[in-house]
């Protein structure tokens, strides 16, 4: 269940990101694009990690 949630924050993440796009703010796009990449990077790591803890 808590998965659901992290996948709705997640495209609510992207809604933005792709709106500030449009509407020409592309060096913020970009920014939040590359924190959000690196976030997901960091959240599969450890998500990996937690399961190979078991």
């Amino acid at each position: 269940m808590n998965n659901i949630k992290d996948i709705l924050i997640l495209l609510a993440l992207v809604c933005i990101i792709v709106w500030l796009a449009v509407e020409g703010y592309t060096v913020y796009a970009a920014i939040a694009g590359t924190l959000l990449v690196v976030a997901g990077v960091i959240y599969l790591i450890a998500f990996i990690m937690g399961r190979n803890k078991k």
